[in-house]
């Protein structure tokens, strides 16, 4: 059965990637940041561009992912793990 990521299940290990040489699974998806309308000009500028660069590999929405639905964490513990190192080797 084919798991997109990111997915806790590849968190654990166990799992290997294949290759999808006919693109049946897609290509590689993108993210981008949407804003609520007016919240923009509310933010500072130094938040919005933090926020721009900030770059959540698979590797790192699995490991938080695992951090909520295996080891109990709300998603604001799951992303301070991983922003203080805890989640994943820096």
């Amino acid at each position: 059965m084919p798991l997109y990521q990111p997915c806790f299940l590849f968190h654990q290990g166990g799992f290997r990637i294949l290759t999808d040489p006919k693109k049946a699974l897609s290509e590689e998806q993108t993210a981008r940041l949407l804003l609520r309308q007016g919240l923009r000009d509310e933010l500072e500028q130094d938040l919005v561009d933090e926020l721009d660069e900030l770059l959540l590999s698979a590797k790192i929405i699995s490991a938080m992912d695992y951090a909520m639905h295996v080891e109990g964490m709300s998603a604001d513990e799951a992303a301070e793990a991983w922003q203080r190192g805890r989640l994943l080797p820096r």
